[in-house]
């Protein structure tokens, strides 16, 4: 009986052994190849990277959303303040980057990949509220859109200047796109070690 309880003990533990071995085997040989760095590997990850780059598109990665509050305001000469439009809107944004304009190169046993600047996909107003006060100057439809355009615009270069949403974004899109490359080394030659790094600044969506 006793013999059969260390056998049963044997194989359970066994049996965890090898259940552990399968649920980090991925981490283990991700740690061997941070060790010990195989070029010739890195160089042909690199050119299966660059051809799937070169076949995709844009990435959303990042979203904004906020609510803001505008006033604007028409003066007339001798009479002053003759319109008054006050604004409550939310402003939504996908942010993103353009996959086809990174650059994969193999440095040594190392995968580097050069991402090109954040760039705002997509963005929209959604009107919460508009009051408007004429006392002799109509709002005419294209100052109505004049004026969500000026907003759009404020709202785009208000992200662009923070800081703060700028290093959110940026770490949304690193860990976005590591989980993207590390499926596509698994698919194929398996993971090398790979660095991210950033050119310039985040744009605007273009033609802006």
């Amino acid at each position: 009986m006793k013999k059969l309880g260390q056998w049963a003990l044997r194989t359970v533990s066994a049996a965890v052994v090898i259940a552990l071995l399968i649920v980090l085997l991925p981490r283990i040989s991700a740690l061997v190849a941070a060790w010990w760095p195989d070029p010739a590997k890195t160089r042909r990850v690199e050119a299966v990277i660059s051809s799937e780059l070169a076949a995709s598109e844009r990435l959303e990665t990042a979203a904004l959303s906020q609510e803001r509050v505008a006033v604007h305001t028409v003066d007339a000469l001798l009479l002053g303040e003759v319109q008054r439009v006050t604004l409550r809107y939310r402003y939504d944004a996908s942010i993103g980057l353009d996959l086809r304009e990174a650059v994969c190169r193999a440095e040594g046993g190392v995968l580097t990949l050069s991402l090109p600047p954040l760039t705002i996909l997509h963005d929209s107003l959604t009107p919460l509220e508009t009051e408007v006060q004429d006392f002799s100057y109509a709002l005419t439809e294209k100052r109505r859109q004049a004026i969500w355009e000026e907003e759009r615009q404020k709202c785009r270069d208000a992200f662009l200047a923070d800081g703060e949403a700028q290093a959110k974004a940026r770490g949304d899109t690193e860990r976005a796109i590591r989980g993207l490359l590390e499926k596509w080394m698994d698919a194929g030659e398996g993971r090398v070690p790979l660095r991210i790094v950033w050119n310039e600044t985040p744009t605007s969506p273009e033609g802006t």
